[in-house]
């Protein structure tokens, strides 16, 4: 079964298809057109996700606690 999305993505890039195959294409080159439409495709070059809460508050208290011992003078354990 396929998955929720998928058919929409399909429809995306068929009209790729379409058009190679009735620009005389072969199924090949129709498929390899698809392929690189997908490859060029802004959602698969780029991600876009938020980083996870946990790693930001990490991150963050990284940060403080390098501040505090650049005010206090000290030096981190190696």
């Amino acid at each position: 079964m396929a998955a929720i999305g998928c058919r929409a993505e399909v429809q995306r890039f068929l009209p790729v298809v379409e058009h190679t195959l009735k620009a005389g294409g072969t199924f090949t080159e129709a498929m390899i057109a698809a392929y690189t439409a997908v490859l060029c495709s802004p959602e698969f070059v780029t991600i876009d996700e938020k980083p996870a809460a946990h790693a930001l508050d990490r991150e963050v208290g990284r940060q403080v606690w390098e501040a505090s011992l650049q005010m206090t003078g000290l030096t981190p354990d190696p």
